[in-house]
């Protein structure tokens, strides 16, 4: 029964697993602006020093997907301002312009 329950709520173990190790990411991602290939390598970086190997692609995939649907109301427990936040999606947006 578990696991048919687990099923049906749709559980990402990966994303309940290292949640703290994805919110470190992606703080200090908006904390200090990186955007491009730099928020691509220190994604890269830490999945490798924190993440098992095993783990590491539905972890990357987790934290990008997090950070495509970061907003205002999502930054709780991250340990960011709304403040910081819009200057990176504001940052990020203009990168994503220049290199689509």
């Amino acid at each position: 029964m578990y696991d048919s329950t687990v099923k049906t709520i749709n559980y990402d173990e990966i994303r309940v697993r290292y949640r703290q190790q994805r919110r470190g990411i992606i703080s200090h991602i908006i904390t200090y602006n990186l955007v491009g290939r730099s928020l691509h390598k220190y994604v890269s970086t830490q999945t490798s020093k924190l993440i098992k190997k095993e783990d590491q692609t539905s972890f990357i995939e987790d934290v990008m997907e997090d950070l495509k649907e970061i907003d205002g109301d999502r930054i709780v427990g991250f340990g960011i301002t709304k403040d910081q936040l819009k200057n990176w999606l504001d940052l990020n947006q203009a990168n994503q312009r220049e290199n689509p």
